[in-house]
């Protein structure tokens, strides 16, 4: 098991927001979180990328045991250093180029030789058609071009895992598939991937894995054909039901 969550608690401005999350992730998995806004999609992941701390739980990743509130500094950046998030606003450097929010990373954070880094950057925006705006600033690219700029940054590392934050909330239509094939092939590829996402067909095509949230715990989990064909908490079918509607009509 490359990460496992038990008894996860989190707050904010004094009120729960976590209430006791178990999750477990094995390499090559794509688990997809869904739920209404303010379910404590977001929080979830930022807690397990230490963004933000927990107030209470014990991760395992990568056969090391901590307790969260416990853990030394040392401990998160080894941990952060091997894992890699994607926010749904993009969050690059704004004052740098294309190509210097990737290789920034790689040379400042991990010693990586600045010519080495600035191959590996070329070869991934090239592989997300991005050839030919290595030296454009984020205010010059659209919004998924800027987004497949912070894909490329999150892979460049060649992270244990990836947690994406609703990728494409700020895209458009025709920007949200662009970015969505992108992560299809990643998933195709074995890497591991925790999605928060309001895209249901595309949770149901990629996840292996579904937790729906509301209110901070986690109400179902189960597999893509479970949550989506036959979800077993009434409060599952009545979320699918109404965003499935709402999908469908815009």
């Amino acid at each position: 098991m490359l990460l496992e969550v038990t008894a996860l608690r989190a707050s904010y401005d004094g009120r729960e927001v976590l209430h006791g999350i178990d999750l477990a992730v094995d390499r090559g998995d794509v688990v997809a979180v869904i739920g209404p806004s303010g379910s404590g999609k977001t929080t979830l992941l930022r807690t397990l990328n230490f963004l933000e701390r927990a107030d209470a739980g014990r991760m395992r990743f990568a056969g090391r045991e901590f307790e969260i509130t416990h853990m030394k500094r040392a401990d998160i950046l080894a941990i952060r250093r091997r894992t890699a998030f994607v926010f749904q606003n993009y969050n690059l450097f704004l004052n740098k180029t294309a190509l210097e929010n990737i290789t920034e990373g790689l040379v400042t954070g991990r010693g990586m030789d600045k010519t080495a880094a600035c191959e590996r950057a070329r070869q991934l925006l090239a592989r997300f058609g991005l050839s030919g705006h290595e030296n454009a600033y984020p205010g010059e690219l659209s919004g998924g071009q800027q987004q497949r700029v912070a894909i490329a940054r999150a892979l460049a590392p060649s992270p244990d895992i990836i947690y994406f934050d609703e990728p494409t909330s700020a895209l458009d239509p025709e920007l949200t598939r662009d970015v969505l094939e992108i992560l299809c092939a990643l998933a195709r590829e074995g890497l591991t991937m925790i999605v928060v996402t309001h895209e249901l067909a595309f949770a149901r095509g990629i996840a292996g894995r579904v937790l729906f949230m509301e209110q901070g715990a986690v109400v179902e989990e189960g597999s893509a054909a479970e949550i989506f064909s036959h979800p077993r908490q009434p409060r599952t079918a009545q979320f699918l039901k109404t965003l499935s509607a709402d999908q469908a009509a815009f």
